[in-house]
Protein backbone atom coordinates (compact mmCIF):
# COMPACT_ATOMS: atom_id res chain seq x y z
CA UNK A 1 0.00 0.00 0.00
CA UNK A 2 2.78 1.99 0.93
CA UNK A 3 4.15 1.79 -2.81
CA UNK A 4 0.49 3.19 -3.92
CA UNK A 5 0.82 6.05 -1.83
CA UNK A 6 4.20 7.07 -2.90
CA UNK A 7 2.93 6.23 -6.51
CA UNK A 8 0.21 8.80 -5.90
CA UNK A 9 1.52 11.54 -4.64
CA UNK A 10 4.63 11.58 -7.68
CA UNK A 11 7.29 9.58 -5.97
CA UNK A 12 7.46 6.42 -8.49
CA UNK A 13 11.12 6.17 -8.13
CA UNK A 14 10.55 5.44 -4.33
CA UNK A 15 7.41 3.33 -4.78
CA UNK A 16 9.33 1.32 -7.40
CA UNK A 17 12.38 1.10 -5.23
CA UNK A 18 10.48 -0.08 -2.13
CA UNK A 19 8.57 -2.91 -4.42
CA UNK A 20 12.43 -4.08 -5.51
CA UNK A 21 13.28 -3.82 -1.85
CA UNK A 22 10.82 -6.17 -1.14
CA UNK A 23 11.18 -8.82 -3.80
CA UNK A 24 15.26 -8.59 -2.72
CA UNK A 25 14.52 -9.23 1.19
CA UNK A 26 11.53 -11.88 0.39
CA UNK A 27 13.47 -15.35 1.10
CA UNK A 28 11.69 -18.45 -0.43
CA UNK A 29 9.93 -19.23 2.47
CA UNK A 30 8.90 -15.70 2.66
CA UNK A 31 4.72 -14.30 2.56
CA UNK A 32 5.42 -11.99 0.15
CA UNK A 33 3.80 -12.91 -3.38
CA UNK A 34 6.57 -12.08 -5.35
CA UNK A 35 4.94 -12.44 -8.60
CA UNK A 36 2.24 -9.99 -7.94
CA UNK A 37 4.68 -7.66 -6.64
CA UNK A 38 6.59 -7.94 -9.81
CA UNK A 39 3.35 -7.27 -11.96
CA UNK A 40 2.44 -4.14 -9.62
CA UNK A 41 6.42 -2.62 -9.78
CA UNK A 42 5.80 -3.39 -14.03
CA UNK A 43 2.39 -1.32 -13.88
CA UNK A 44 3.56 1.32 -11.95
CA UNK A 45 6.68 1.71 -14.29
CA UNK A 46 4.26 1.48 -17.02
CA UNK A 47 2.21 4.33 -15.94
CA UNK A 48 5.57 6.08 -15.12
CA UNK A 49 6.67 6.05 -19.26
CA UNK A 50 8.99 2.67 -18.39
CA UNK A 51 7.85 0.97 -20.92
CA UNK A 52 10.62 -1.03 -21.47
CA UNK A 53 11.30 -1.59 -17.57
CA UNK A 54 7.32 -2.46 -17.27
CA UNK A 55 7.81 -5.16 -19.53
CA UNK A 56 11.36 -6.78 -18.51
CA UNK A 57 9.22 -7.29 -14.93
CA UNK A 58 6.07 -8.99 -16.28
CA UNK A 59 7.93 -11.21 -18.58
CA UNK A 60 10.10 -12.03 -15.31
CA UNK A 61 6.41 -13.08 -14.09
CA UNK A 62 5.28 -15.28 -17.12
CA UNK A 63 8.99 -16.89 -16.64
CA UNK A 64 9.49 -17.09 -12.80
CA UNK A 65 5.82 -18.06 -12.17
CA UNK A 66 4.21 -19.25 -15.30
CA UNK A 67 1.02 -20.95 -13.84
CA UNK A 68 -0.29 -17.77 -11.27
CA UNK A 69 -2.76 -15.67 -11.86
CA UNK A 70 -0.27 -12.54 -12.33
CA UNK A 71 1.36 -14.49 -14.94
CA UNK A 72 -2.12 -14.45 -17.13
CA UNK A 73 -2.45 -10.94 -16.23
CA UNK A 74 1.41 -10.00 -17.27
CA UNK A 75 0.72 -11.77 -20.87
CA UNK A 76 -2.48 -10.04 -21.22
CA UNK A 77 -0.67 -6.92 -20.27
CA UNK A 78 2.61 -8.14 -22.59
CA UNK A 79 0.11 -8.21 -25.47
CA UNK A 80 -1.07 -4.58 -25.65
Amino acid sequence: MLANVFEATGRTDEAITLLDKMLDSAGDSSQVPKDQVLLQTGMICERAGRTEEARERWERVTDEYANSVAAGEARRLLTQ
